[in-house]
């Protein structure tokens, strides 16, 4: 038989108030009201089917997952698991319906980030190409992408500058279709020459930023010195 819990009405000396919380006397408490706790409690089990506000921190199962309440940063030393939209500030979501975590701040991984199928990053060290239409004369070679291809026309040569990019950035530059002018690769900062010159169709560089500058892995066209 479950027991009611009531309380004395300050305002009311000798009369008793509802406060809508039964217990059943084995491991259960239920509140039909505001259920408002000052003190440490510890339950066996929580179930919440409304919104829960908590204004200190929040720790479960012996500090296994934690909410900071001052910066609200969450750590687990488990999984975590929404079975609906999670939204962590305004910059970050957790779509429940396809999983896709979208972010404008950083991700920083202490151990391996294991992808099940395409892993797709922007930013400077990012994969993905881009196809530049014919054309000539000064050219930048974005470092958004992993390869840049470029297609010259019959006015005049392409000269594409690719300026430092990050450490271990790799860049892949390609002269998809030559016309009658040449494309001419010159990094920034370049530990093996000047430039790179791509005659040919086809013909492709392969370079690698390493500490201060470019350095070139391969290439079928020419280095120049």
């Amino acid at each position: 038989m479950a027991k009611q819990l009531i309380a004395v009405d300050d305002a009311a000396p000798g009369a008793c108030v509802d406060v809508g919380i039964t217990y059943n006397g084995v491991d259960t408490l239920a509140s039909t009201s505001n259920l408002t706790v000052s003190g440490t409690t510890t339950l066996s089990s929580l179930s919440v089917t409304g919104n829960t506000n908590i204004a200190g921190d929040f720790s479960i199962n012996t500090n296994k997952v934690q909410i900071d309440d001052v910066t609200g940063d969450i750590t687990t030393a488990g999984k975590l698991q929404c079975g609906d939209d999670a939204s962590f500030g305004v910059n970050a979501t957790i779509d429940a319906s396809s999983g896709n975590i979208a972010t404008e701040g950083t991700i920083t991984a202490v151990g391996t980030i294991t992808s099940g199928s395409t892993l797709t990053v922007g930013g400077a060290a990012g994969f993905g190409g881009t196809l530049v239409a014919a054309g000539h004369g000064s050219k930048v070679i974005p470092l958004t992408t992993l390869m840049t291809g470029y297609t010259t026309d019959d006015t005049s040569d392409i000269t594409a500058t690719l300026a430092d990019g990050q450490n271990g950035q790799i860049k892949i530059i390609k002269l998809i279709f030559k016309d009658t002018y040449k494309l001419y690769i010159i990094p920034a900062n370049f530990g093996d020459g000047t430039n790179i010159l791509l005659d040919a169709t086809g013909e492709v560089a392969v370079l690698v930023f390493v500490d201060t500058a470019w350095h070139l892995v391969y290439t079928n066209g020419t280095l120049d010195g």
